[in-house]
């Protein structure tokens, strides 16, 4: 009964939101009370809505307490889920969708780490797009805290590949996909 009472009070927020036109916390619930909060609220200061400018995405996400570990700093492959998220919202926020055979394939992940994050703290994604391959893009990455903007926590870099899904072959990028692309990166 519980998880039922608890199923129906997450819909009516949903809903809530959905019609008052903040449709990010409907594509992802897992940020649905951030952003809640963020919406209504509270703080224009925070968000955790993309930002575009040029070439360059910025996602603001907030860090969890569960993901520090036991050094007492925000765990390193913490930072991979971070761009990871940031590459979907980045997706999302340009339209950018794939047909059901067509999956974007994560080709290659680094990272170079220089300063550790530590809870509490808002952390910003910052991706540059360097290279648009026939199938492939290039992203430069920074992670930075909100409150220090300009100095670097992490570097690194992303390549995503276009691809069949049943043959696991790279394919160029659509028309449609170049298309939102070119709004975001230019």
């Amino acid at each position: 009964m519980i998880l039922l009472y608890g199923l129906i009070v997450v819909q009516a927020a949903l809903a809530v939101l959905h019609l008052s036109g903040y449709r990010q916390a409907v594509l992802r619930p897992n940020l649905l009370f951030f952003n809640f909060f963020q919406k209504f609220n509270m703080s224009n200061q925070y968000s955790a809505v993309p930002v575009k400018e040029g070439g360059v995405f910025k996602c603001v996400m907030p860090v969890r307490w569960g993901d520090m570990d036991a050094v007492g700093h925000v765990n390193n492959t913490l930072y991979f889920r971070y761009v990871e998220e940031a590459r979907a919202q980045c997706f999302d926020a340009e339209n950018v969708f794939f047909t059901q055979g067509r999956v974007p394939l994560l080709a290659h992940a680094s990272f170079d780490f220089i300063k550790s994050v530590v809870y509490p703290a808002t952390v910003v994604v910052i991706m540059t797009m360097t290279r648009l391959g026939r199938s492939s893009m290039t992203f430069d990455v920074v992670i930075e805290i909100l409150d220090e903007p300009g100095v670097p926590y992490a570097k690194g870099k992303n390549v995503v590949v276009a691809t069949e899904r049943s043959s696991g072959q790279s394919s160029p990028w659509t028309a449609s996909e170049l298309s939102h692309l070119a709004r975001f990166f230019v």
